[in-house]
C-alpha cells in the first residue's frame, strides 16, 4: 500500500514538473532543461529507496524463515502430511483400493434386489392362482 502511493506521488510530482515545464510555446530551454534534471534526480532517487525497501523486506523474510516458530511450523506441517500418507497408505494396504470392493458390493446388492423382485413376483402369480 506504501509502495503505490509513494509511487502515485512520484507520478504526480513528474506530471506536475512537465506540465508546468510546457506551458507556452515559447518556454525557456533552460527551464526544460532544469525541469528534466530535476525530473531525473526524483527518478533516480525514488529508485533508490524501492531498492533499500526490498532490501530490508529480503532481510526481514530470511529473518523470520530462520525463525524458531516457522521452523517448528513447518515441522509440524511435515509431520501432519506423513501422518497423513502412512495412513492412507494402511488403509490400502488393509481394505485395498476400495473401488474393486465397491463393484462388488454393488453387484451383491443388485443380484439381492432382483431375487426379492423375484420373490416377490412369484409370490404375487401364487396368491392370484390361488384365489
Amino acid at each position: 500500500m506504501f509502495i503505490k502511493g509513494f509511487f502515485g506521488w512520484i507520478l504526480s510530482l513528474v506530471l506536475a514538473f512537465n506540465i508546468g515545464a510546457g506551458v507556452g510555446s515559447n518556454a525557456d530551454p533552460e527551464l526544460k532543461q532544469k525541469v528534466s534534471d530535476h525530473i531525473d534526480v526524483i527518478v533516480d532517487e525514488s529508485a533508490g529507496i524501492v531498492d533499500d525497501v526490498a532490501e530490508h523486506a529480503r532481510a526481514k523474510a530470511d529473518e523470520l524463515r530462520d525463525s524458531d516458530a516457522v521452523k517448528s511450523a513447518e515441522e509440524f506441517v511435515n509431520d501432519v502430511d506423513e501422518i497423513v500418507n502412512n495412513t492412507l497408505d494402511d488403509i490400502d494396504a488393509h481394505f485395498g483400493t476400495g473401488e474393486t470392493e465397491l463393484a462388488e458390493e454393488d453387484k451383491e446388492a443388485d443380484a439381492a434386489e432382483a431375487a426379492v423382485e423375484e420373490t416377490a413376483e412369484e409370490a404375487a402369480e401364487e396368491s392370484t392362482e390361488g384365489a
